[in-house]
């Protein structure tokens, strides 16, 4: 299986550490799930709570990818999901206790989060357009409960990039009222 790759922050800067994430699963045991990489002035990524189950900062002195890219072995279901976990809040349905609720129904997630993302207007413009594009497309799967494989990679790009714009964004405020 070819991994998902997404970029969390635009730096062309050689990454230092990788931040591992190994999973359990009931049928196959602990495996390898992803791998992000950062520099040292994106460091603190690593260090933060995006990623649940995280296992491990390796140092590394050379690297086929660039700062911020992160390679997905999980399931669709499971890096869309993620997508709400670290930057898609408002997508998040809950149970009568509070507890999270994690549906497969794609279409109706995405349109939570648009409504929140566009109601809270923090995103450039560019990061909601390419949540409106993964929103026609999940509009294609009709409930958003099909398995069109390649339809669900298409989506996953699309909020990839989205994550991109988001996370960039934030991370230049966060540099500028460090004085970076």
């Amino acid at each position: 299986m070819q991994p998902h790759k997404r970029r969390l922050v635009l730096c062309d800067a050689v990454p230092t550490i990788v931040s591992i994430h190994w999973g359990r699963s009931r049928a196959r045991g602990l495996e390898f799930e992803y791998a992000a990489h950062f520099c040292d002035t994106h460091r603190r990524f690593a260090q933060t709570d995006w990623r649940p189950g995280h296992r491990g900062l390796k140092k590394i002195d050379h690297a086929e990818h660039p700062c911020g890219t992160v390679l997905d072995l999980r399931t669709h279901d499971e890096i869309f999901h993620n997508h709400f976990d670290s930057w898609l809040d408002g997508g998040q349905r809950v149970d009568g206790a509070g507890h999270p609720v994690y549906g497969s129904n794609w279409l109706g997630r995405l349109r939570d989060a648009f409504d929140h993302r566009t109601h809270i207007q923090e995103e450039p413009a560019e990061a909601t357009e390419a949540l409106a594009d993964a929103i026609r497309l999940a509009e294609k799967l009709g409930s958003g409960e099909e398995t069109d494989s390649a339809r669900r990679e298409q989506i996953l790009t699309l909020l990839a990039a989205g994550e991109t714009l988001a996370v960039s964004r934030h991370d230049a405020n966060l540099r500028r009222s460090w004085g970076l």
